[in-house]
């Protein structure tokens, strides 16, 4: 197109949206999943002491990779997060075979909930829509525009296989781990309303299998998030190399990405 305002404008949207707000959201992520191991309270106004402890911890750890310039961290967590992943799969297997005849209920609930006439008429389809395509988003990124920042990173003898690769990432980590999360949840007959996010999952997994799978889910959690908080990191520096060689303004980027991956945690 040979429009470098368009590269630019491109650079500065996934720097801000992938470095700032999505780094801000993983660290929100991890307080929510560390409180329900350790019983601390962190609704709006409470554990305040608990969530600056997280935050200064996610904050040095995010140090050490984005200033020393240590991978080994990076390296580990990229090489747990698959064998995480894998073995939550499997315990959301064991959870199916153990209320295997809840299963057809729950798909009934589940078909019902999306296109039931009641929710329809309610506007239940549109909300169910708009917040499976806000999932969706947040979970592969696909679509989003973010992808060709990893991609263009791989050593591949055709860009083709690369986009194979990548199209792999919709499928598994949308119909195979999120949809293993909404498995888990309403095999356990959750009370909706009365707790949220990543402590529902947890709860509905202990309730189960027992209380380790609480602390579990909380090291799977934390090694999810942070590894993407990395992930997220080095988009934003691509993009800040992009448009600036500068070291003040990679400098400046760096103590802000840390500035928000702090906000989301106390916040």
């Amino acid at each position: 197109l040979n429009a470098k305002w368009m590269g630019a404008w491109f650079a500065v949207i996934i720097t801000i949206t992938y470095a700032f707000v999505f780094n801000s959201v993983q660290a929100n992520a991890i307080v929510d999943s560390m409180s329900s191991s350790f019983g601390v309270d962190v609704t709006p106004g409470n554990g305040m002491a608990f969530k600056v402890v997280v935050g200064l911890l996610l904050v040095i750890l995010t140090s050490l990779i984005i200033f020393g310039g240590i991978r080994r961290i990076s390296a580990v967590t990229q090489a747990l997060v698959p064998a995480m992943a894998l073995l939550y799969i499997a315990l959301g297997v064991i959870v199916i075979v153990m209320n295997i005849t809840e299963v057809p209920a729950m798909f009934m609930h589940i078909i019902e909930g999306a296109f039931g006439i009641r929710e329809f008429v309610s506007g239940g389809f549109a909300a169910a829509f708009m917040m499976g395509l806000r999932r969706g988003l947040f979970s592969n990124e696909a679509g989003m525009g973010s992808a060709p920042n990893a991609g263009a990173t791989a050593s591949i003898s055709h860009p083709a296989k690369q986009g194979y690769v990548q199209s792999l990432g919709v499928y598994f980590d949308t119909l195979l781990v999120c949809s293993m999360t909404a498995f888990i949840v309403l095999l356990s007959n959750p009370e909706y309303g009365t707790t949220q996010g990543a402590a529902l999952t947890q709860t509905a997994l202990a309730d189960q299998l027992g209380t380790w799978a609480i602390h579990f889910l909380s090291v799977a959690i934390f090694l999810f998030a942070y590894s993407s908080v990395i992930g997220n990191y080095f988009y934003g520096e691509a993009n800040i190399l992009f448009l600036t060689g500068s070291r003040k303004a990679m400098l400046a980027f760096r103590l802000v990405t840390l500035a928000f991956v702090m906000l989301g945690a106390v916040v």
